[in-house]
């Protein structure tokens, strides 16, 4: 017998959208279930928060694999389902030096690989100081893409 409530709920919808519908996201007939939520083209594919002081390590994260520490204020994240190609986009932010937003994520593109992306903190400098590549207590980032 079927859910009336459920059926009422999402509009009288009872189907379930496919891989193909959900990465069009085009049909409003049809009903996204959790497995396949991340084929939709505006969903987060991997994000990360992590410690990038001392030795790195991983908070929280969604399709993330494992972290490299490149030197002061540069990192690969690896992803754990690779992305179609380099043709992808990551953002993301960390925390300045005491809890001061003075730090800027980076992410050029010419470090975009389908395995992992490599992120560059910068501590932009307040006009005293120059910008320098630096350690951040708290990064985030996140990607969206095909996978």
């Amino acid at each position: 017998m079927a859910n009336t409530a459920f059926s009422t709920a999402i509009g009288g919808n009872t189907a379930a959208a496919s891989q193909a519908e959900m990465e069009t996201a085009t049909s409003t007939s049809v009903f996204s279930t959790p497995g396949l939520q991340q084929n939709h083209p505006g969903h987060p594919k991997a994000w990360c928060h992590f410690n990038g002081t001392g030795t790195i390590a991983i908070v929280a994260s969604y399709n993330t694999s494992s972290l490299n520490d490149n030197g002061a204020g540069n990192y690969d994240v690896v992803w754990d389902t690779d992305f179609s190609s380099a043709n992808y986009a990551v953002t993301g932010n960390a925390q300045g030096a005491s809890g001061n937003a003075d730090l800027e994520v980076s992410v050029g593109l010419e470090v975009l690989a389908t395995t992992d992306a490599q992120i560059l903190v910068a501590n932009l400098g307040d006009g005293t100081q120059a910008s320098a590549f630096v350690d951040s207590a708290i990064i985030c980032v996140s990607a969206f893409g095909d996978q």
